[in-house]
């Protein structure tokens, strides 16, 4: 924090923001929640801000307040940060997952799935996926678990051929 003082630049909400994010990789989640809020503009485009706070919330054991930071900031992710969306959904998922919340985990765990139309080259869906499977087998979500895979398996022949 010093050195990004020491270097004089403009505490503008891109350097919170960008500030945030690495306090938020060094597991300085307090500091890193008050960066991002300095960081919010008020509207769309704050989406990435607040799901990175919603993990830092969860971090430091506050699921609820990780649960409604995530999805005000699924809510407000702009398009230009639409390649994020199954990242936060796979969060959200894991929220609920970790509170016991099948429900939730559920109806977040659908959004997530939602994604396999959208998933890109590169990028991580897949192991969330392999992730979610694995907590539907341990919540005894059987049948959830063989819809999922049967749909992941349609997806893989439809982009395979």
């Amino acid at each position: 924090m010093e050195i990004a003082r020491w270097a004089e630049f403009e505490e503008t909400p891109d350097w919170c923001l960008r500030v945030g994010f690495t306090l938020a990789d060094n597991s300085e989640f307090d500091e890193a929640i008050k960066f991002l809020q300095k960081s919010l503009r008020g509207g769309e485009g704050d989406g990435i801000a607040l799901c990175t706070m919603a993990d830092c919330y969860a971090k430091v054991n506050d699921l609820e307040k990780a649960i409604e930071t995530a999805k005000l900031g699924i809510s407000l992710l702009s398009e230009d940060q639409a390649y994020m969306t199954d990242w936060a959904y796979f969060y959200l998922t894991r929220f609920y997952f970790q509170l016991g919340q099948v429900d939730g985990f559920l109806e977040s765990g659908s959004s997530l799935l939602d994604q396999i139309e959208t998933c890109g080259p590169g990028n991580a869906l897949p192991n969330y996926l392999v992730w979610y499977l694995t907590a539907l087998l341990e919540c005894k979500q059987n049948k959830h678990a063989v819809e999922v895979t049967n749909m992941i398996e349609l997806q893989l022949k439809i982009v395979i051929g």
